[in-house]
């Protein structure tokens, strides 16, 4: 298996999150996954089985691109939810625009 934290694998659009007053731009397999992973458990405590799907996805994308599409997907379900953002806002750690839905632009401005 190959280190998701490293891979260069483009996912299907770039997100870009506004994090401590600056903006963070996720465009590969290994961002997303360094994202995900580096955020303390806290943040994702409301949101466990989103976050273990999207790290499970980024994971086996980092050895098969062809599976990039799920693994965005993942990651967007797991970025787009008004009510993770809101969790991401009483922790301090990110603040960004709510969505209702999944976004279809080739970047994803949660900023």
């Amino acid at each position: 298996m190959s280190d998701a934290s490293i891979s260069a694998t483009p996912l299907r659009t770039t997100f870009q999150i506004k994090l401590n007053g600056k903006t963070v731009s996720i465009a590969t397999v290994g961002q997303a996954y360094q994202f995900l992973t580096n955020l303390s458990s806290i943040e994702w405590t409301e949101f466990r089985s989103l976050h273990a799907d999207a790290i499970s996805w980024l994971e086996r994308a980092a050895d098969n691109a062809m599976l990039t599409v799920p693994a965005t997907n993942a990651v967007r379900t797991l970025f787009v939810r008004p009510i993770h953002v809101g969790a991401l806002w009483r922790h301090g750690s990110a603040s960004s625009a709510c969505f209702d839905r999944p976004c279809d632009a080739s970047v994803a401005r949660l900023s």
